[in-house]
């Protein structure tokens, strides 16, 4: 009986130790990950301004179009 437990306890460790090393699994991941997002959403903020301000200037769809393509041309950089 004693063999059993101290194999379940051995088996048990090392699962949880495994599990804790996959991606996902690690605070420092969910760290960077909410870094990533607020640095997004920080320039999602900056080009909405610019977009709200720009249909001043141009037409709307000419706004919406080129807020569109900062968008796509967003490059995150991860610390």
């Amino acid at each position: 009986m004693k063999i059993a437990l101290t194999m379940f306890c051995l088996v048990t460790t090392i699962f949880i130790s495994r599990a804790n090393s996959l991606p996902g699994n690690n605070l420092e991941d969910d760290k960077l990950n909410k870094e990533c997002m607020n640095r997004v959403i920080a320039l999602d903020d900056s080009l909405g301004k610019i977009r709200n301000h720009a249909c001043e200037k141009i037409s709307l769809s000419q706004s919406i179009k080129d807020y569109s393509a900062g968008m796509k041309n967003l490059v995150i950089k991860m610390p």
